[in-house]
């Protein structure tokens, strides 16, 4: 089956390239993965893998590894540069643990690791606070933020603030969305519709949506939604209780292939990663 599969996806794949370039996607504001450079090949980046330290291993569902041994996992699936994501910790004492491990990477191997610092939106404005301090220390974004874990909403003053401070230092905040059904945490499920309503409030704000963005960019088919997804980007991350690794290929019919990143969550040897692994030109200058 499948040989099968991966006929109907090329089929698909080349469907939709005629419908984006002669058609209607011109008005989504999609596009084609910038070319590179002559001469130039692109860095393979992997977007989505995270640094637990030892103390915080019982409360994150990762394995501890340090820099050296991180690096060897990403390497080993390919990655010439991995972005760290700080663990969505509920406590901000941890949130500031995680951070400095991922400050400490940053500055042991900075041609390698690039790094979004953890925020604890139930800190208050001490969150606001630790996370200015790590953009200013050379943190390239914010998250990943998990309402449900974490217990915030979208609707959360400080989480609001969050935003706000990335978008006046021109960085990325990364969110973990739900499927619909939701999943057990702190919080209730966000879903693909809060966010949407969210990128029509702060249509300015650079967002990262990991683990295909609990669906959303399947509604990007629809043109009214694909035209709001400017600054909007999905990683490939393959979480088992998201979405399955395949899912990636259904993404990129979506979006268009630079819309979606590549990601690891945990790093090693993966799926074929595709376009996925060139980052756009608008990243280039983020991290």
């Amino acid at each position: 089956l499948r040989p099968v599969r991966r006929i109907i996806a090329a089929l698909v794949e080349k469907k939709r390239m005629l419908l984006f370039n002669c058609g209607d996607y011109r008005k989504t504001g999609l596009r084609r993965s910038a070319p590179g450079k002559k001469g130039e090949r692109p860095v393979k980046t992997d977007i989505h893998v995270h640094l637990i330290p030892p103390e915080l291993a019982s409360g994150a569902d990762a394995p501890a590894l340090g820099p050296e041994a991180l690096e060897a996992r990403c390497r080993s699936g390919g990655a010439e540069r991995a972005v760290i994501q700080g663990w969505p910790f509920r406590s901000l004492e941890d949130c500031r643990v995680q951070n400095q491990a991922i400050l400490q990477a940053l500055r042991t191997r900075p041609d390698f690791f690039r790094g979004f610092c953890a925020a604890a939106p139930g800190a208050g404005a001490a969150a606001l606070e630790e996370a200015a301090a790590c953009l200013d220390a050379g943190c390239s974004g914010v998250g990943e933020l998990d309402p449900v874990r974490q217990g915030f909403s979208l609707e959360d003053p400080v989480f609001l603030d969050l935003c706000a401070l990335c978008e006046e230092r021109g960085r990325v905040l990364c969110l973990h969305l739900d499927m619909t059904v939701g999943r057990e945490g702190g919080g209730r499920a966000v879903l693909p519709a809060d966010c949407l309503r969210l990128i029509e409030a702060r249509p300015n704000l650079r967002l990262l949506l990991p683990h295909c963005g609990g669906g959303l960019p399947f509604y990007a088919l629809m043109p009214e939604v694909a035209r709001k997804l400017k600054n909007v980007w999905f990683d490939a991350a393959p979480e088992a209780c998201v979405l399955p690794p395949r899912a990636a290929d259904c993404a990129r019919l979506c979006l268009g292939a630079d819309r979606l990143l590549f990601g690891s969550h945990l790093p090693g040897p993966v799926f074929d990663a595709g376009p996925c692994w060139d980052l756009p030109e608008e990243w280039e200058g983020m991290l």
